[in-house]
């Protein structure tokens, strides 16, 4: 289960947060 899958159901703004923040760990 892919971690934005989580986001999805807070709220889909948190997903570009998210990424912003783990920017470094995704690949």
């Amino acid at each position: 289960m892919p971690r934005y899958a989580f986001l999805l159901r807070i709220r889909p703004g948190k997903i570009a947060d998210y990424e912003e923040t783990h920017r470094n760990v995704w690949p």
